[in-house]
């Protein structure tokens, strides 16, 4: 306040000073919120992401569990198969040993 600037106007200046600090700190208040809405908005977005990577890798996980279970099956069935293969030529050839020896008695016995 200076002395030739009557009591009213200085304290109409001090009021609309303290006014505009007023507003600016509610826009700054304001600006503030907007951001933390949009901060939280994106955490929620960030959390829902890693959720999903998270299921999605425990899925990969199980499907490459199940995967290596198969190979192993598939792998079992195969030498299980190779046995039996090997068993049946086993078993042929004893077969085909049987009847060329069936086959030779008859024809001594046939006198050929």
């Amino acid at each position: 306040m200076t002395p030739d600037e009557p009591f009213a106007t200085w304290a109409e200046r001090i009021l609309r000073d303290q006014q505009q600090r007023l507003d600016h700190y509610d826009a700054l208040h304001t600006e503030h919120v907007t951001r933390m809405a949009r901060l939280d908005r994106q955490y929620e977005k960030l959390t829902e992401i890693a959720r999903d990577l998270a299921q999605t890798q425990d899925r990969m996980e199980a499907m490459s569990r199940s995967q290596q279970r198969a190979q192993a099956l598939l792998h079992s069935l195969l030498e299980d198969m190779h046995q039996r293969m090997t068993q049946h030529d086993a078993l042929a050839a004893k077969v085909q040993l049987t009847l060329d020896a069936v086959l030779e008695m008859l024809r001594h016995r046939n006198g050929h």
